[in-house]
């Protein structure tokens, strides 16, 4: 058992990648960024969507501003849009990417982890398109959605919502439509 807990996040910013380790007794005991310590002091704003830091001895008032997936932060004039994700949510993307490269010439959609079909989104005999997203699968309470690695049309639907699926189990099969 690692003696030092700790979440990992990683955070893109104007296409460079930030690796942010925060120890599980918060970050006021010891934020790593890119390896590297950071002293930061953290005070969320009332009534704002914001907060005041204290990073490396420089204050800093933030606005936050949720975008999806992305949050744009504000402060001194100057806004910077970043992607967060955290270490599993990284797994699962660098999974899902690899799976969609090896099986971009075959129109199999498989499971990337063990987990709950939350949702399908097509049906079979559904035209879709490469990178599509086809079904959510949950994991750790986290949904995750799938995408179809080639254009084609929904051929057979081997799961319904509701079922839980094993790790690289079949979900769909998508034919290559016929080029006219």
């Amino acid at each position: 058992m690692d003696p030092n807990p700790q979440v990992k996040y990683l955070v893109e910013i104007a296409q460079r990648r930030y690796e942010i380790e925060i120890p599980a007794a918060g970050p006021e005991s010891g934020l790593r960024i890119n390896g590297q310590p950071c002293s930061i002091d953290i005070v969320n704003l009332p009534a704002q969507t914001g907060f005041s830091a204290i990073i490396n001895g420089c204050s800093r008032v933030f606005n936050l501003e949720p975008d999806g997936d992305k949050i744009t932060l504000y402060s001194t004039g100057r806004h910077f849009t970043a992607e967060v994700r955290d270490e599993r949510q990284e797994k699962v993307r660098n999974l899902s990417a690899a799976q969609l490269r090896k099986r971009e010439h075959t129109g199999e959609v498989r499971s990337p982890m063990p987990g709950l079909v939350v949702k399908l989104n097509v049906q079979e005999g559904d035209s879709i398109q490469r990178g599509q997203g086809v079904i959510v699968v949950e994991a750790m309470k986290m949904e995750n959605e799938i995408p179809s690695p080639i254009d084609g049309v929904v051929q057979k639907v081997y799961v319904q919502p509701g079922q839980t699926v094993d790790k690289n189990q079949a979900l769909l099969s998508i034919g290559v439509e016929p080029q006219i």
